[in-house]
């Protein structure tokens, strides 16, 4: 599957990699603001943790640093950054 597939003026890795920074945020609000009603879908659900939540931003924005046209300070912010959600 080729990544650089454009669909409108954004391609599908960058339309992934804000569909799990949009989820992630969804996933520290409750933590952030107090407000348990927004912590999950179901009352059976557990929350996600926010070391996840901060790990999964940090993926998503490594994703949309990657899905754009590569350069070599691009490719060494994707490669520190996810060396820091390896170390988290």
């Amino acid at each position: 599957m080729n990544p650089y597939i454009f669909i409108g003026s954004m391609n599908v890795v960058t339309r992934i990699a804000i569909a799990v920074i949009v989820v992630s945020i969804f996933g520290l609000v409750p933590y952030l603001s107090g407000i348990q009603v927004l912590s999950s879908i179901n009352g059976n659900y557990i929350l996600m943790a926010p070391s996840t939540a901060i790990c999964f931003i940090i993926s998503g924005i490594v994703l949309s640093i990657v899905s754009k046209k590569p350069t070599a300070r691009k490719h060494n912010m994707a490669v520190f950054m996810s060396f820091l959600v390896v170390l988290f």
